[in-house]
C-alpha cells in the first residue's frame, strides 16, 4: 500500500471511530434499536473483513508466483517482485480499505 493509501486509509479509520463516539451515546438514548443495529454492524463487519483477509492470505503464495510471472513475462526491470508484493497488498487489505471507506462516506452523511 503506498504512503497516500495508507494515510487516506487512517485518515478515514480515525473519523469513523470519531463518529462513532460521537453518534452512538446519543444514539443509545434517543433510539435504542437504531444503536444496537449499527453496533453489531461495527462488529460483524470486522469479522467479515477478517475472514476474507485470512482468504487472501491462503492463496497470496499462489498468487505472488503467478504475479511474479506475469512480471517477467512483461519484462519488469525487477523480474516482477515490486509487482507481486503490490498486488498482494491490496488484495489483503482491500476489504479493510473498502469497508472504512464505505462506513465513512454512510456515517458522513448521517447514519
Amino acid at each position: 500500500m503506498n504512503n497516500n493509501k495508507s494515510e487516506k486509509f487512517v485518515s478515514d479509520v480515525a473519523s469513523v471511530m470519531a463518529m462513532r463516539l460521537a453518534m452512538l451515546p446519543m444514539m443509545w438514548v434517543l433510539d435504542p434499536a437504531k444503536a444496537e443495529k449499527e453496533t453489531k454492524k461495527m462488529f460483524s463487519e470486522k469479522e467479515d473483513a477478517m475472514q476474507e483477509s485470512i482468504q487472501q492470505m491462503i492463496i497470496a503464495p499462489m498468487m505472488f508466483s503467478f504475479d511474479v510471472w506475469q512480471g517477467l513475462l512483461n519484462g519488469d526491470k525487477d523480474g516482477g517482485i515490486g509487482r507481486a508484493q503490490e498486488q498482494a497488498e491490496k488484495r489483503i487489505s482491500s476489504p479493510y480499505l473498502s469497508r472504512v471507506s464505505a462506513n465513512r462516506r454512510r456515517l458522513s452523511k448521517g447514519g
